[in-house]
């Protein structure tokens, strides 16, 4: 059983969500970080597996069962914990895909999850913006704020992200990942998404920005965490500027409203790790994801 201190001590001394943004109150940080372990343990979705000084969280992953076919969870890993007593309830459950994630910088963790049997699928980087990056001369693009509007040309959008952590997993098909991502980005558009930015050539749509606001964060510092997603432009339409420009829209049009503004690549994708920084975006993290199948 996980009790009121024990999440307390969790909070104070383990890798908080929002520990990275550095102009977030550090008490803030670990007040969003006790919530979120309430949260997660008030979760019917989600079996909590206390350790000495941790917990593990198996938590079921519902949108991913019904897109591969197969359940699907995820592993969460709070302070010190083992995962055996998850990973055998993953199993009894018929559980075939586990997904988990660990700071780069928590080697215990990594190697823990290699010795259960998890194979690395990529690093993700985690970038926060850091001013700058808002005002751009071009013009070419029109940008639009928009919110629960469904745009059907945008659909292929899901497939330029190609670098992801399914397209490298051998177990699932790349047609399988872009249709993931392809859903993904239908599934914004029509207002799952609390905003997106959508550039325009003239009437025709070429790239979009959706924005994910953390309702939690919200509670705790006044104003949400925002995450950019989907930060993709057609493959027609790359390389004219149309990235930087609805960017830097983006930007310009959530400042003001958000405590902080987030986005998160892969390692190996140079090219929107360069358009990142170019707007103002700095290096503030970066995670291991791994996969598990039974």
């Amino acid at each position: 059983m996980i009790g009121a201190s024990d999440i307390a001590r969790i909070a104070a001394t383990g890798t908080k969500p929002y520990g990275h943004i550095s102009s977030l109150p550090a008490e803030g940080a670990e007040e969003h970080y006790r919530r979120y372990l309430e949260s997660r343990l008030e979760d019917e979705s989600c079996t909590a597996f206390p350790g000495p000084n941790g917990v593990v969280l198996l938590c079921g992953l519902p949108w991913d069962s019904e897109r591969f076919g197969v359940r699907c969870g995820r592993i969460e890993v709070h302070g010190d914990a083992s995962l055996c007593a998850a990973l055998g309830a993953a199993r009894d459950r018929g559980y075939r895909f586990l997904w988990s994630k660990c700071p780069s910088g928590n080697p215990i963790l990594a190697h823990a999850l290699e010795d259960a049997g998890f194979r690395l699928m990529d690093c993700e980087m985690v970038l926060v913006h850091a001013g700058g990056g808002a005002e751009r001369n071009e013009s070419r693009f029109r940008v639009e704020a928009i919110c629960a509007k469904p745009i059907p040309e945008l659909a292929s959008i899901g497939g330029v992200f190609s670098k992801s952590r399914f397209h490298a997993d051998p177990n699932i098909a790349n047609e399988a990942a872009d249709g993931l991502w392809r859903e993904s980005v239908i599934n914004a558009l029509a207002g799952k998404a609390d905003e997106v930015f959508v550039a325009f050539d003239g009437d025709k749509p070429v790239g979009m920005v959706s924005c994910m606001d953390d309702a939690l964060s919200a509670d705790v510092f006044g104003k949400p965490v925002r995450t950019f997603f989907h930060v993709g432009v057609l493959p027609g339409q790359q390389g004219k500027g149309a990235g930087r420009q609805m960017l830097a829209a983006a930007i310009k049009g959530s400042s003001a409203k958000v405590a902080a503004l987030r986005v998160e690549t892969q390692s190996a994708n140079t090219a929107a790790l360069a358009l990142y920084q170019g707007c103002g975006f700095r290096i503030a993290a970066s995670y291991y994801s791994f996969h598990y199948w039974v």
